[in-house]
């Protein structure tokens, strides 16, 4: 597992630095750096939810009905962890609570969302050291 990005930013926003160097490189305007590059990849995010969207299924609905997707980012410029992160989530709506700010329950760890994703599509086993869903995110 190597979650770093060492991608060069220079080209993108003009700063001589790579991405996972901005979680730990104070410079001035730092902060807004960091919001155009988690900007630009929300942008990605969204134009991928929106091509499933418009997908239609042969057997009718969408691509997006599905399909789980999960958007996170345990950087920024105050460093990077795994908690208290926001992650987005799209897809398979008929399983998972849509637009709704869901906070997890003390404890639970971002590989929990993740495994909520899974459970959504129909796995219902646990992987990994740290099993247990987000119930709060299921319909």
């Amino acid at each position: 597992n190597h979650e770093q990005s060492v991608m060069s930013l220079e080209p993108l926003f003009g700063v001589a630095y790579e991405m996972h160097d901005v979680t730990h490189t104070d410079f001035p305007g730092v902060n807004t750096v960091w919001d155009q590059v988690t900007s630009w990849q929300a942008g990605f995010f969204a134009a991928l939810v929106q091509k499933l969207l418009d997908t239609p299924e042969p057997t009718g609905g969408t691509m997006l009905d599905g399909t789980v997707l999960v958007l996170t980012n345990s950087g920024g410029p105050s460093g990077h962890g795994s908690s208290n992160l926001a992650m987005t989530i799209a897809g398979s709506p008929s399983t998972l609570r849509m637009g709704e700010h869901i906070i997890a329950p003390g404890g639970a760890h971002p590989c929990n969302v993740w495994q909520t994703a899974m459970h959504a599509l129909g796995v219902d086993h646990d992987f990994g050291e740290l099993p247990g869903l987000v119930d709060a995110m299921l319909v």
